[in-house]
């Protein structure tokens, strides 16, 4: 059911979206291996339900009860993004990828910590 899914998915052309500045770098700099690994390893097994971008529009989000999470916004720990990358999140289409090899999970879980802002200053007093 997911190939078709998917197959029916891919033919669909996004609407284009301002991306903020750090995932505009991001999605376009020289990251350097680790990272640059982390970026492809992304577009390999996430971007059909969280989008190239990592916004969580990807072609296959729509058919998703539950939509993606925006991991371009979400979570600058790779530790989190790691345990979520291998185990997945019970009770919804996020499947685990433990299958993966180890470096792929690392580097992709700290390629998408690199997306997310920087956590705001605190207010002055």
């Amino acid at each position: 059911m997911w190939m078709v899914i998917l197959l029916l998915a891919c033919g669909q052309d996004p609407e284009p979206v301002e991306l903020p500045a750090p995932v505009q770098r991001a999605m376009t700099q020289d990251l350097g291996p680790e990272l640059g690994e982390g970026r492809k390893a992304f577009r390999d097994h996430c971007q059909a339900c969280h989008g190239m971008d990592a916004l969580g529009d990807g072609p296959a989000a729509a058919a998703l009860a539950d939509t993606p999470g925006a991991l371009a916004i979400r979570s600058r720990d790779p530790a989190k993004l790691e345990r979520t990358i291998r185990r997945g999140i019970p009770g919804t289409a996020m499947q685990g990828f433990g299958g993966l090899e180890d470096a792929q999970i690392e580097a992709m879980a700290a390629w998408l910590a690199g997306l997310a802002p920087p956590p705001a200053a605190p207010a002055p007093e």
